[in-house]
């Protein structure tokens, strides 16, 4: 929105003197939030102790590096340049499992702030899964298993 205000001789200061020249001022009102976009989450699955990167874009300019939590917990700015920002989580041993809560904000110079809030980039599974539902503990049994049944195998053969 412009606001031009046209002022004549009709002003006068406080001696009163009237004002002789027009001034023109322009004014500009910005009440429109920046937004985000996730870009990519890698990896997208993981677990405690796994470093994640999130990678993500804004169409404006901002008057500070903006905020991002996994989980509540604070991400760290690795790299920024052309709107584009890239961090890092280290998944904690409390970030429950199940997918993660990636919150992103930010101001603008006019001092709007917009937000992001993503619940399905990022998947927590426990360190005892590496796939989710088989725990590592089981892999020996399936595999021994394998290896009886290859055995079951070659005898019939």
């Amino acid at each position: 929105m412009n606001l031009t205000v046209d002022v004549g001789s009709d002003v006068t200061d406080f001696a009163p003197n009237a004002l002789s020249s027009s001034v023109t001022h322009f004014v500009s009102i910005d009440n429109t939030p920046p937004d985000f976009e996730i870009l990519t989450v890698n990896p997208g699955v993981g677990s405690e102790g796994t470093l994640v990167e999130i990678s993500f874009d804004t169409p404006s300019l901002l008057s500070g590096d903006p905020n991002v939590t996994v989980n509540g917990h604070p991400a760290t700015l690795v790299t920024k340049g052309n709107l584009v920002y890239t961090y890092q989580y280290t998944v904690l041993a409390t970030d429950p499992a199940g997918f993660a809560t990636i919150a992103i904000s930010g101001a603008d110079p006019a001092g709007n702030i917009g937000t992001l809030n993503n619940n399905s980039l990022l998947e927590i599974v426990d360190s005892e899964e590496t796939l989710p539902g088989v725990p590592v503990a089981a892999w020996p049994a399936a595999a021994m298993l394998l290896a009886l049944g290859i055995r079951v195998v070659r005898r019939r053969r």
